[in-house]
């Protein structure tokens, strides 16, 4: 409700920056990185000239914040690691591994993630 707020301010005053700074705030709370950059690269874009320094602030912290969410995995020891993923299904499995290069080291660095896959019977899709 309240991100959807901020985007009704931002689509009535685009040149404010009050939209543009609650979308960010909800998002960086929502651990939406990559959304809290793009509202702040629009505010950037969108605001008067006095805003932009701000926005750049805003902008540095939310790419510090979804920098430091993904290192988090590269904490975590080999057998957390292996006892999360093991739950997901295989698809589910290799898309992790794209979520960033320190992800698909520690995926790898696990290979009972790889070794131990659970099938389940395919539907019947007559």
């Amino acid at each position: 409700m309240g991100l959807r707020d901020a985007f009704e301010m931002i689509h009535r005053a685009p040149s404010s920056p009050l939209g543009y700074f609650r979308a960010n705030a909800l998002n960086l709370m929502r651990f939406n990185h990559l959304e809290a950059l793009d509202v702040c690269l629009q505010g950037i874009k969108n605001t008067p000239k006095v805003y932009p320094q701000v926005f750049q602030q805003c902008y540095e912290a939310a790419k510090t914040k979804h920098e430091t969410a993904f290192a988090l995995v590269a904490l975590l020891p080999y057998e957390t690691v292996t006892l999360i993923v093991g739950y997901l299904r295989f698809k589910d499995r290799l898309n992790l591994l794209g979520v960033s290069n320190t992800w698909r080291n520690k995926l790898i660095e696990c290979p009972q993630i790889w070794n131990t896959l659970l099938f389940s019977p395919l539907k019947d899709s007559r």
